[in-house]
């Protein structure tokens, strides 16, 4: 064989350099690594290459093997062949494990900040999602507190998207739509009730005053008759006209009365109020119709009462409602009680008559205009149903409250009740 590589081959030249302790320290020295060259034809071999090479010769092994030695030293193993190719001997290499751990610490640094980072863009698109949301339902929340508080059902709520809120804000459209459609209908329902109030208002005031100007020269026509009249039957009969005429004139001012309520024209002339007074004048003035009709009239005053601040034309009028109401509804021979109570708060006034009593289903409309009790001996009154109604309205003008308890075939107990004031302003 020449220089260039040409000609024929006379042979082979094998060049080799032997490893003997001090070649292989002076190997270790220049790489920094303790190595170990083990052959593998001695007998006495260590345990730890039998296992490496039993690794290595696997099919599709790795060339190289590293396993743990010990908690400081991890050992590399690599096969060496000879020039025929086969398994000669097995280089070791030592190396801390401090490199090692090295290693994995930056393996798992780099693990837990991959995490982190995921984490922070986790939270921070949570937060943006949040923060997207949070300004809809706040925007929402103020649509509606701004519909709740000006009362404008015409105002809408409007937040873009298709998702729930999307939906509800359209719901929350769709009901104020329907709310503005009642209002307008119950609008239009009122104004149509108040004008039908205002006009049998005025209808009734209007009949009111044509009534009341004949029943006035009869009134004192029959009057100045009656004391006149000085023999029988003429003084028997100005005295049933003369009281027709009374009791015609107090229905026209019933009548007048309650009109002006329902338009809340009536007005009271509020003054301090002798409460105990007033009710011993109303008892001596009905005490003469309760006799007439063979009945008991029992009174269970308190010696004495707060002055209350009110009308006290208007309060006789109450008084004398429930009264001739009571007495009404009294068989002969029954009892009619009048009777006061104090609490802290109120006077209450008690009339309690011994009566049939009323149904449970006529409670409930007792103290509306126009309605009558019905049911034995009360079919047989007369009158226009407006006493207790008028009443109420009365009681309640002067800051009070108005009910009524009954028993059927026990009796009913009609009561009012009026503020006590403790100063009466000027």
């Amino acid at each position: 064989m020449t220089s260039a590589g040409t000609g024929p081959e006379h042979g082979v030249i094998i060049m080799a350099r032997e490893f003997d302790e001090a070649e292989i320290e002076s190997l270790s020295e220049t790489t920094v690594v303790p190595l170990t060259f083990q052959p593998l034809s001695g007998n006495e071999i260590p345990e730890d290459f039998i296992d490496a090479r039993t690794i290595m010769d696997e099919p599709g092994a790795e060339p190289i093997y590293i396993s743990p030695a010990d908690s400081r030293t991890i050992y590399s193993y690599i096969m060496v062949e000879d020039i025929y190719g086969n398994p000669a001997l097995i280089l070791r290499s030592e190396s801390f494990r401090s490199i090692y751990r090295q290693g994995q610490q930056t393996v798992l640094f780099t693990l837990v900040l991959l995490t982190v980072a995921a984490i922070i863009a986790s939270v921070t698109a949570v937060i943006l999602q949040d923060r997207r949301v949070l300004s809809r339902l706040t925007k929402l929340r103020n649509d509606v507190h701004q519909v709740s508080t000006r009362g404008d059902v015409t105002a809408r709520v409007y937040i873009k998207g298709n998702d729930e809120l999307s939906a509800l804000s359209d719901d929350i459209n769709s009901m104020l739509v329907k709310i503005e459609k009642q209002q307008e209908l119950e609008k239009k329902l009122r104004d149509d009730l108040e004008q039908e109030i205002k006009k049998r208002s005025e209808y009734t005031r209007e009949l009111v005053h044509e009534l009341k100007t004949p029943i006035t020269p009869i009134l004192s026509s029959s009057e100045l008759l009656l004391e006149g009249m000085t023999q029988e039957p003429w003084t028997r009969l100005a005295k049933n006209i003369y009281r027709g005429a009374l009791d015609m004139n107090d229905r026209l001012d019933d009548l007048m009365d309650t009109a002006r309520g329902e338009v809340g024209m009536l007005r009271l002339r509020n003054e301090p109020m002798n409460m105990l007074l007033i009710i011993r004048q109303m008892a001596e003035e009905m005490s003469p119709l309760v006799a007439s009709r063979s009945q008991k009239f029992v009174l269970e005053l308190l010696p004495s009462l707060p002055l209350v601040i009110g009308d006290e034309t208007r309060m006789r009028q109450v008084l004398r409602n429930l009264l001739s109401n009571a007495t009404k509804y009294t068989p002969e021979t029954g009892i009619i009680t009048l009777r006061t109570r104090l609490n802290t708060e109120e006077i209450i006034v008690e009339i309690q008559d011994t009566g049939q009593g009323i149904e449970p289903d006529q409670l409930e409309r007792i103290f509306e205009p126009y309605v009558k009790i019905t049911g034995g001996i009360l079919e047989r009154q007369t009158g226009l149903g407006l006493g207790l109604k008028l009443a109420k309205t009365l009681v309640e003008l002067h800051g009070g409250r108005i009910w009524v308890s009954s028993e059927k075939g026990k009796g009913s107990i009609f009561s009012f009740s009026l503020p006590v004031k403790k100063e009466y302003p000027g």
